[in-house]
């Protein structure tokens, strides 16, 4: 029965890497297609500022994309979690979070939450790699 557990977790890991890999790809073709029709619109070479801020949006999500293509590949191919991946995820999420955040009209506590959650991620991070050793 652990035998057929284990397969179909590897088959639902490679799938999930499949599906993945599709989701950066076209994300990405996205990405491009969007900067490119801004671009070539006149007035040329400029770029509003909403549609800017909805590309680095853009390019953060197919950053966490990556991120989790490479926690995905490296369970299949060692058979664990690395917890500094995790974490590297979950701080560029984060990140991501905080960067495309609309402040205006944010109540002081939701934002001092959120700084709490990114200083926890961030020293837990740290803790790890302190005490973790580097694998090769």
């Amino acid at each position: 029965m652990l035998n057929f557990v284990n397969k179909v977790e590897q088959i639902t890991l490679n799938l999930l890497m499949l599906f993945l890999l599709f989701s950066v790809v076209l994300g990405t073709a996205h990405l491009g297609n969007t900067i490119l029709v801004e671009i070539l619109e006149a007035p040329y070479f400029l770029i509003e500022s909403k549609v800017l801020f909805k590309s680095f949006s853009l390019f953060l999500v197919i950053l966490i994309g990556m991120e989790l293509l490479r926690l995905v590949k490296h369970s299949i191919v060692s058979n664990d979690i690395d917890l500094r991946l995790v974490l590297e995820v979950a701080t560029i999420a984060l990140c991501n979070k905080i960067i495309t955040l609309d402040i205006h009209g944010m109540d002081w506590t939701t934002m001092l939450g959120i700084a709490a959650i990114l200083a926890s991620v961030s020293c837990t991070y740290f803790v790890v790699m302190k005490n973790i050793p580097q694998k090769s």
